[in-house]
C-alpha cells in the first residue's frame, strides 16, 4: 500500500465522509442558530423574531436553573469518566499479575453489545428458521424474498 501522491485524489477519496459530516454535524447545527431567530411553534409559519427569543431565555429564571444543573452534570460525567480512566490506566501500568483479567474484564462490555447486534440481525435475516424479515415478507404476500 503506498501513499497518495496526487492531491486531486486525496482529496476525492475524502470527499464522502466530508459531505456526510458537514450534512449530519454542521447542517443541524446551522438550522438550529437559523431558527434560534425565529418565532415558530413547530407547525405554522416562521417569522423573524431577531433578539427576542435571546432576550426572554436570559430574563428566565428556569433557564438558569437548567444551566447550573447541567453544569453540574458535565462536571460530574467528566469527573467521572476521567478518574475511572485514570484508575484502570494507573491500575494497569503498576500490576504485574492479572493484567489481562483486567483488560478482559474492561473490554468485555463492548464484545457482548457488538455480538449481541450482530446476532439480533443475522436472526432477523434468517432463512432457516424463517426471521422477522421473511416473516414480514410472508404477512404480505411476497413469499421468500430474502435467501441466502
Amino acid at each position: 500500500m503506498g501513499v497518495i501522491k496526487n492531491r486531486k485524489w486525496f482529496f476525492i477519496f475524502l470527499l464522502p465522509g466530508l459531505l456526510f459530516y458537514i450534512l449530519s454535524v454542521f447542517y443541524p447545527i446551522e438550522e438550529s442558530i437559523r431558527l434560534s431567530f425565529m418565532e415558530w411553534n413547530g407547525i405554522g409559519d416562521k417569522t423573524f423574531a431577531g433578539l427576542q427569543n435571546y432576550v426572554t431565555m436570559f430574563h428566565d429564571p428556569t433557564f438558569y436553573k437548567s444551566f447550573l444543573n447541567n453544569l453540574i452534570y458535565l462536571l460530574i460525567v467528566v469527573v467521572m469518566q476521567l478518574g475511572i480512566g485514570l484508575i484502570f490506566a494507573v491500575l494497569l501500568t503498576f500490576m504485574k499479575k492479572h493484567v489481562t483479567f483486567v483488560k478482559t474484564l474492561y473490554y468485555v462490555p463492548c464484545i457482548i453489545t457488538t455480538v449481541a447486534i450482530a446476532q439480533l440481525f443475522r436472526s432477523m435475516y434468517a432463512t432457516e428458521p424463517m426471521g422477522l424479515i421473511n416473516q414480514f415478507f410472508q404477512a404480505i404476500g411476497m413469499e421468500g424474498m430474502v435467501t441466502s
